[in-house]
């Protein structure tokens, strides 16, 4: 049986399947390849009221219904190290910074973003890019819980739609965003002060996606593998007889 365990270690070796390349974890930042020099690539949105940039308060931070802010992050993927890496999980952790609410906990969504990542670092009020960074694909639901420091930092597990459009982007952007829902009536925001703006907040915090990667084998090492594999089928059901 040692043999058996053995020749099966020796099997993934020859094959690359078991060396220690099978993985890898990349930490991408909003501040690595900035579209303007100098600003991460994260901000905030509105349909009426303008927007910001490296500020990424989402949720409503005046008195009336139509001051609601979206907010988006943008993060240069790749190239990965092997051409035949697959993106098999990732995270976005974001400094919890100002949370402002009458609960104890504000539901967080965030969804796929197809405006242009320059676009999305301009400041104009935009109905069109607000309504993009609350709709399409949904990365996934978060209760995000009244955070015990404003230095937190807060994690949310991405889902298989966000891996594969990360997948996707590799060689480019992608871009995320995010909103509170249903859009806050009243006063009420997560992320807020979170930018220059405040000089209190230097230095800025966390804003990274870690995405965690696999290389696929390529059809000739899987074929060795299972070759090998019935080979060794073979010499136990002979040495049985």
């Amino acid at each position: 049986m040692a043999k058996v365990c053995c020749t099966i270690v020796c099997l993934f070796a020859l094959t690359g399947l078991g060396d220690g390349s099978l993985a890898a974890t990349y930490v991408l930042n909003t501040y690595d390849n900035e579209i303007i020099p100098g600003i991460r690539n994260q901000g905030w949105r509105s349909a009426t009221v303008g927007g910001n940039v490296e500020n990424y308060v989402v949720g409503n931070g005046g008195e009336s219904p139509s001051e609601v802010d979206r907010n988006h992050f943008s993060f240069r993927i790749g190239p990965f190290s092997a051409p035949n890496e697959v993106v098999v999980c990732a995270r976005l952790e974001l400094t919890a910074y100002d949370y402002l609410s009458p609960h104890e906990s504000i539901t967080y969504h965030l969804f796929d973003v197809s405006t242009d990542v320059g676009a999305l670092m301009q400041t104009a009020a935009d109905a069109q890019i607000f309504n993009d960074l609350g709709s399409g694909r949904c990365y996934g639901s978060f209760a995000v819980n009244r955070p015990a420091s404003r230095n937190d930092v807060l994690t949310f597990w991405l889902n298989q739609y966000a891996l594969e459009d990360i997948q996707a982007s590799v060689g480019t952007y992608f871009s995320i965003g995010g909103t509170i829902y249903p859009d806050p009536q009243h006063l009420e925001y997560l992320f807020g002060s979170s930018g220059p703006d405040y000089p209190l907040n230097h230095p800025y915090g966390i804003q990274r996606l870690l995405v965690e990667t696999a290389v696929v084998p390529e059809p000739s090492s899987l074929l060795a593998l299972l070759c090998g594999l019935g080979g060794m089928a073979g010499i136990i059901r002979y040495r049985r007889r």
